[in-house]
């Protein structure tokens, strides 16, 4: 998805606009990739989690190279989601439309999500512990297992001769 994006000295500046390609790759479902000046000898990528954006819609997420927070509400204007990235040396601060971050967000809801998916996987653990059920004793029959075994290995001593 391509989309304009703003980098701030501070949140409270109007910022430059920057033309970025927002991609998603199922292959990787929780990542984002921001590309920045796609297509120059200027190109930059920074992938960070999927869920900073989800979760930056509503608050402040994120430690390290990058955090997300939903800026002030303004009347008339769209609110931004900011977006601090720390490249080693260096830091940015971007911002999106909330709604350009909803709209990517929609259309790029990870296979996980999907209901079909979560239910195939449900039955899958279902199976796997029925499976651990029959094949691994529980502790208690582990423990009447091993006793089990040393009755039948302890050799017997006679008390006497016959």
């Amino acid at each position: 998805m391509q989309l304009w994006m703003r980098q701030h000295r501070t949140e409270d500046d109007r910022g430059e606009r920057i033309l970025t390609q927002l991609v998603y790759r199922t292959k990787d479902p929780y990542a984002v990739t921001a590309v920045f000046y796609s297509g120059t000898e200027e190109e930059l990528e920074w992938t960070f989690a999927r869920e900073l954006l989800d979760d930056g819609l509503h608050s402040s997420v994120g430690l390290g190279d990058v955090i997300v927070w939903p800026g002030p509400e303004e009347t008339g204007d769209t609110q931004r989601i900011f977006i601090r990235l720390r490249p080693p040396g260096s830091t940015a601060l971007l911002s999106l439309d909330r709604e350009d971050a909803l709209e990517f967000l929609e259309a790029t809801h990870p296979l996980p999500q999907n209901p079909s998916a979560t239910a195939r996987t449900a039955i899958l653990a279902t199976w796997e512990q029925e499976l651990r059920d029959l094949t691994c004793p529980s502790p208690g029959e582990q423990n009447a297992t091993t006793a089990a075994r040393l009755r039948v290995s302890r050799p017997t001593r006679s008390r006497g001769r016959e």
